[in-house]
């Protein structure tokens, strides 16, 4: 067998590993992004479970501002709360989210939209409605 042949079939050996290593690296990144997708997913649903549990579980008017001002922006407070005042309540009200039902819907790689039916009892002064 002569040297030359020999490197040949060393360095298409070579060749081929690295491909397949190529190959081999895509299908991970596949796998990777798919699972980053889901868990994105994941903490997507349980944000918006946050943020309709802050809206809708309460006692204090006041601090419910408050809570769903951690959990979401400047323009969804702007939504939740459109006539938003500084003065404090004087009527005492409650909240209690009785269901949530959640579907969602991806809008691009880093939106999803969520739709969602709510069920609610509220109390304002002593006075309940389902």
């Amino acid at each position: 067998m002569s040297k030359p042949f020999f490197d040949c079939c060393i360095h298409r050996q070579q060749d081929l590993k690295i491909e397949n290593l190529k190959e081999k690296n895509q299908d991970l990144e596949e796998t990777i992004k798919k699972l980053n997708q889901k868990k994105i997913q994941k903490n997507s649903a349980s944000e918006n479970k946050a943020l309709f549990e802050a809206l809708f579980n309460y006692s204090d008017v006041d601090k419910r501002f408050e809570d769903v001002k951690k959990l979401t922006t400047e323009k969804g407070l702007d939504y939740a709360f459109p006539s938003c005042t500084n003065e404090k309540h004087t009527v005492s009200i409650q909240s209690e989210l009785l269901s949530l039902e959640s579907y969602s819907r991806k809008v691009d790689e880093s939106r999803e939209l969520f739709l969602n039916v709510v069920e609610l009892a509220a109390t304002a002064n002593s006075v309940t409605t389902n």
